[in-house]
């Protein structure tokens, strides 16, 4: 028994699984992905009790085999350690390092070194997205995924990156099989006032001299002096359709009421896109009049997020001078649940914006007829309410 969530028996077959349905051939029970024999702590005391009584012997290990406990963590000395609630699932190793590779493998059938396993058709629980003859004792942990986020908070707030980046940074520092431990220390010592020097300026300056800016040729790099933002490559020169000509004079007329002086076929129809921006931060904020259904109302503007996906970057040039716009289509209205999750249904408008109305990049996911946003922000901050 390797699960620390719930009593599933794993099956040997060159290797331990734990498939909800077992393989042809396999006498095994068969589960239910929602109705689980999970454990709590209360059970994780009792069978730690079992064993804690035994002497050490061939039947205290059968027993513990059978249980899944081989005796008393010193965690348990600390009265908030609470089993399995405690022992999250890392999505870093589950997903990204685990789950990822051996789909990919199954999927373009070099999983098995056998090509008649290989060639075996194989079924897709469509709850999960996994093969049932997938589920080793590593993989298993993903039918436990929402038990440790509903236990411990959104995965990204446990993963382990930030744990593996720290280690992948000590790693190289010990140069000593001797004393290790003083060589790593006295390696982290000598980092770190290095990363002091910066405060002490001059002595800084003679060390790390700096970088002269590069100058980039505006196909590569465009930005000027009216704005933070850069477009990067890819680039092309691009001529406007009348219907996109339309669309900038109407963005332009916004902040500028001699944009709508101007006869359309007097605008610029020609510009250079671009198909990647760096900014401080598509998500946007923009300002829009609280009472704009009221045409009587006095104009009252705030600040209003909303979200878009960006189609081009262009540099269009108006009134002698260059601006940096976004061909953005925008989504229909959001919708946030309970749990802080938010989404739509289908897309709205394509409009021009300016550059600098874009706050940073969310992710998109579609699932059905809804669209999810991904947006880190907004969870820190729905965290945080909660």
């Amino acid at each position: 028994m390797a699960c620390r969530y719930c009593d599933l028996r794993g099956i040997y077959n060159n290797h331990v699984y734990f498939p909800i349905t077992p393989p042809s051939g396999k006498m095994s029970e068969t589960y239910n992905p929602s109705e689980l024999p999970k454990k709590n702590h209360k059970d994780y005391k009792m069978r730690i009790e079992q064993i804690v009584a035994m002497q050490p012997s061939r039947t205290r290990d059968a027993l513990a085999s059978d249980l899944g406990v081989t005796g008393r963590s010193v965690l348990l000395e600390i009265e908030s350690t609470r089993f399995p609630t405690c022992c999250l699932v890392d999505i870093m190793h589950l997903f990204y390092e685990n789950i990822t590779p051996y789909m990919l493998r199954h999927w373009m059938e070099s999983f098995f070194k056998d090509s008649i396993l290989n060639n075996q058709p194989f079924l897709l629980l469509s709850v999960f997205g996994i093969s049932t003859r997938l589920l080793n004792s590593g993989q298993y942990y993903i039918l436990h995924v929402a038990d440790s986020i509903q236990d411990t908070g959104p995965c990204w707030s446990t993963w382990q990156f930030p744990m593996e980046h720290t280690c992948g940074m000590l790693q190289p520092l010990p140069k000593s099989r001797l004393h290790p431990y003083k060589n790593l220390t006295n390696n982290v010592y000598l980092l770190e006032l290095f990363n002091n020097l910066c405060y002490y300026r001059k002595i800084y300056e003679q060390i790390f001299p700096p970088i002269s800016c590069k100058d980039y040729k505006e196909h590569l790099v465009y930005t000027n002096e009216d704005y933070e933002e850069e477009f990067q490559l890819p680039s092309k020169k691009y001529t406007l359709t009348l219907q996109e000509v339309k669309k900038i004079k109407d963005h332009l007329s916004a902040t500028d009421n001699s944009a709508s002086e101007i006869q359309l076929n007097d605008f610029e129809i020609n510009g250079i896109k671009f198909g990647r921006l760096l900014t401080s931060g598509g998500w946007t904020r923009l300002e829009v009049d609280k009472w704009a259904h009221i045409p009587s109302a006095t104009p009252e503007f705030i600040i209003k997020t909303f979200y878009a996906q960006v189609n081009y970057f262009l540099v269009y040039k108006y009134m002698d001078q260059k601006i940096m716009l976004a061909n953005v289509k925008w989504t229909n209205e959001v919708n946030e649940d309970a749990l802080g999750t938010t989404s739509f249904v289908g897309d709205g408008s394509t409009q021009f914006i300016d550059i600098t109305a874009i706050n940073r990049c969310v992710g998109f996911m579609k699932l059905g007829r809804k669209t999810y946003i991904i947006d880190e922000e907004c969870m820190e901050e729905w965290t945080n309410k909660n």
